[in-house]
């Protein structure tokens, strides 16, 4: 009888072990599927940010204060400031609305500051599509996009975090 009970336990025993790996299967399969769903909402911000052109305004600010020739002047700051003030303190901008700061920010640089961007701007493009790091790359918390760890922890990209880093650089 003892043989007969094993032998009738060993087929239940079986099935629960395949019940526990399909489990565990759709958990690791639902887990990656978010995780995936994530890193494609990350890559749209991305995107969506890059056409954002005070955004774009703002990054050209910072690769002008790399530049000792094309840095801005104190003159220069001070009229930023109050543009990228507002910028900072906009919850919900419309396109509008960031069209007329870019457009604000593009007004208070100098021509051959406006020449270096569009050069700087074409050859990270270059850059971008030849593998490198535009403005488009990984670049953590160079260019205002959060990196987490993947999943549910990753941040997606803060315009405001942006701008207040290039008020900040103006200081």
């Amino acid at each position: 009888m003892d043989e007969a009970n094993k032998a009738s336990k060993l087929p239940w025993v079986i099935v629960g072990i395949l019940v526990v790996a399909m489990i565990g299967g759709g958990i690791y399969v639902y887990r990656d599927m978010n995780q995936t769903k994530a890193a494609q909402a990350s890559a749209r911000q991305q995107r969506a940010a890059l056409r954002n052109p005070a955004i774009r305004a703002a990054m050209s600010l910072l690769s002008l204060q790399r530049d000792p020739q094309q840095a801005l002047t104190a003159d220069q700051k001070k009229k930023l400031v109050p543009i990228l003030t507002d910028l900072v303190n906009t919850k919900q901008p419309s396109l509008d609305f960031l069209r007329k700061q870019a457009d604000a920010i593009n007004a208070v640089l100098t021509d051959a500051q406006r020449n270096y961007i569009t050069s700087n701007q074409q050859s990270s493009g270059a850059r971008r599509w030849n593998g490198g790091n535009g403005y488009g790359g990984n670049r953590a918390g160079g260019n205002g996009f959060s990196q987490g760890q993947g999943g549910s922890n990753r941040q997606g990209f803060n315009p405001a975090t942006l701008y207040q880093r290039v008020l900040d650089s103006l200081k």
